[in-house]
């Protein structure tokens, strides 16, 4: 399994790596249906409505998926390359990204590409909607914020040194990034500032996620999970017990 998103009632779905997705009743623990959605891995599901369902995967496809009947209604082809990551911008638009360099915004109902942008001269490899009008990027080393209509560049931020491993958005302008040498960095993207830069981990962080209260908790390859103040960047609390990689979290 690669990804996993909670559906409307009682309803997961799940992908893989062999390119297929299963719907689960969460209550019952029973798969009900698996889809032979795409040939190559599953790297993301996202909901689109509460009707249906959207996958990208590394055949450079994105597929629209009715929640009802499990078909698939539409399929988004133009990326020529794996795609990576998606999000929603509103109840019609998505954005992707993926290897190719690319950016992309669709009109869900159409299946048209509203928008391609020329992202970064590596993979783009997560897109994140912090507003309707701005996207964050990150490819290995680098996270750029977007203009999502015009396509403009707004803010780079740089400092990472290795791959970045992903993107959270926090309040008040900040999202925070994270690296395969376990720091995390807390960015102001109005002004592309770097406002705390925290050695988090002594290897590869796998993920991160926002708590309430200016909290966040991330996992990593040294098999611990940590709790840390965005503020003061001070970890509160220490979870170890894994005897290998604590590699998801997720906290709704």
């Amino acid at each position: 399994m690669t990804c996993i998103k909670q559906a409307t009632g009682n309803i997961l779905i799940s992908g893989s790596r062999d390119g297929s997705i299963k719907i689960w009743n969460n209550q019952t623990g029973e798969c009900f249906k698996t889809i032979i959605a795409h040939t190559k891995t599953v790297n993301k599901i996202e909901m689109a409505s509460n009707e249906t369902f959207l996958s990208c995967s590394c055949d450079a496809t994105i597929k629209i998926f009715d929640l009802n009947t499990f078909e698939c209604i539409r399929t988004l082809i133009k990326h020529e390359d794996e795609v990576n990551d998606m999000d929603r911008i509103c109840d019609n638009n998505i954005v992707s990204c993926s290897n190719d360099q690319t950016i992309m915004r669709w009109e869900l109902n159409t299946g048209k590409c509203l928008k391609v942008i020329r992202a970064h001269s590596d993979l783009v490899l997560y897109i994140k909607v912090f507003t309707q009008k701005r996207l964050i990027s990150g490819s290995l080393n680098e996270i750029k914020v977007w203009h999502s209509e015009s396509g403009t560049c707004l803010q780079k931020l740089y400092g990472h040194s290795k791959w970045i491993s992903g993107i959270i958005q926090l309040e008040n302008e900040k999202v925070a990034s994270f690296d395969e040498f376990g720091k995390i960095k807390i960015w102001n993207i109005s002004n592309g500032g770097c406002l705390k830069v925290i050695q988090a981990h002594t290897s590869y962080i796998w993920y991160l996620a926002k708590l309430s209260n200016n909290k966040i908790i991330s996992c990593s390859a040294d098999k611990k999970i940590k709790l840390w103040d965005i503020e003061t960047g001070n970890c509160l609390k220490t979870l170890e017990g894994h005897t290998n990689d604590v590699a998801c979290l997720d906290f709704n």
